[in-house]
């Protein structure tokens, strides 16, 4: 283990914090040398007490980011979390560490990481581990197409060094993050990860670190052949197995590795992954898991704890942020349906939470392409029935709805017999 002064950080919200106990512990077993550092995109305050950890707390607001809670509030809880992540790693280098190592919170260190090291003491500014080295057997999961849309590498894991190189790229980085570290796949974007295969092209002394005791996951469990080497510890491939990255996995299921893909099935944890995956939930449980799973996302709702659907974060990256205010969590329910065009004829208001959805869905900007005028009760009819499929709360559609039922009503009084 290298006497460079470095240091080993994580991200997570305070529901995650079990984990982030447990990967730190890691760090103390198999890096003791390594300072610790835990950042939460989150409110803490009556939940974790920074004294009582094993690692330097850090929150947001340590952070220095540009227009925090406009920020903040343009991201879901994985791309806030990932999208403040070179922000936090300027911090650390800030505080004059000459090495800094970002894993994800539910990676798991096994052991020392001598080849990460190697690759820095050669002069390699970053390190990278790709999701696979190898191709995947023909028809195992997750297939080879799924990395077209989320990335050549995971960036569960990411080692920097002092150097001419880091600063550049981390402004580079934090110049696409700040608006689009959005999980949109479909449009070329996933979080903070997809941007990093163009990293290699774009900056000098850049390694790929190809060992396959890194990053074992579940997106290359099908090539990776993990295995007790007989002495107690895990191999893969022939390999030490250095990091395992426990994604996706649920620590009450400790015979499925995951659940994740299309269909939800389960991909079973078989041979020595079996006790791995146990003792990995073991230590969960250990470290809180049970209490922490259920604690609340401070940024997840208006300011009156409605949740926040994608659309009306989007707000915050298109031509509403200046009306949003400097605060948006400051702004209720009841601001975003207001009317955000003139009232028509047909009494059915155009509200900012419907002006939200059409614009973040191209296809309702073909279909409904006057929803503001002649075609807002075509849309508003739209907007009731699927908004739902949206992740659009009912506190946004039910004024739309009730203004509906009235222009119904109206309908049946003026073309209604006269009973005398």
């Amino acid at each position: 283990m290298s006497d460079v002064r470095t240091a080993v950080c994580t991200i997570c919200a305070k529901n995650y914090v079990a984990r982030a106990r447990t990967l730190m512990a890691s760090a103390s077993v198999h890096a003791p040398t390594w300072d610790r550092h835990v950042l939460f995109v989150d409110a803490i305050d009556g939940y974790i007490d920074a004294a009582d950890e094993a690692f330097r707390v850090w929150t947001d607001h340590d952070l220095g980011l540009p227009d925090r809670s406009r920020f903040l509030f343009r991201y879901a809880l994985v791309e806030a979390n990932t999208a403040v992540k070179p922000w936090f790693l300027e911090r650390l280098f800030e505080e004059g560490y000459e090495r800094v190592l970002f894993l994800d919170p539910d990676t798991w260190l096994l052991s020392a990481l001598p080849e990460l090291d190697a690759a820095h003491d050669a002069g390699a500014a970053i390190v990278l581990t790709p999701h696979m080295v190898r191709p995947l057997p023909a028809g195992s999961y997750p297939g080879e197409a799924v990395f077209l849309r989320y990335g050549a590498f995971n960036l569960g894991f990411l080692g920097l060094q002092r150097s001419e190189t880091t600063p550049a790229f981390l402004a580079w980085w934090q110049g696409h993050l700040e608006h689009d570290a959005i999980d949109e796949p479909e449009s070329g974007h996933f979080v903070d990860q997809k941007w990093m295969d163009l990293v290699v092209g774009l900056f000098p002394d850049v390694h790929v670190l190809r060992n396959e005791g890194y990053n074992v996951a579940h997106w290359n469990i099908a090539a990776r052949d993990v295995r007790d080497a007989g002495d107690g510890a895990l191999r893969s491939n022939d390999m030490p197995l250095r990091l395992f990255h426990f994604s996706a996995f649920d620590p009450s299921e400790p015979e499925i590795l995951t659940r994740t893909g299309l269909e939800r099935s389960p991909l079973p944890a078989t041979g020595a992954l079996r006790g791995l995956c146990r003792r990995y939930a073991d230590a969960l449980g250990a470290n809180g898991e049970a209490t922490v799973q259920a604690w609340p996302y401070a940024y997840a709702t208006t300011a009156d704890g409605v949740p926040l659907p994608r659309c009306i974060r989007r707000m915050a990256r298109g031509e509403g942020v200046s009306e949003l205010g400097d605060d948006p969590f400051a702004r209720d329910a009841a601001w975003f349906n207001e009317p955000c065009a003139p009232e028509t004829e047909a009494g059915v208001p155009y509200t900012r939470a419907m002006h939200a959805l059409w614009c973040d869905l191209s296809a309702l900007q073909w279909l409904h392409r006057d929803a503001r005028g002649e075609g807002r009760v075509a849309y508003a009819r739209w907007f009731v029935r699927h908004a739902p499929e949206n992740g659009v709360a009912e506190a946004f559609i039910e004024p739309v709805r009730e203004a509906l039922r009235r222009k119904r009503r109206r309908g049946r009084r003026l073309f209604s017999r006269d009973p005398r």
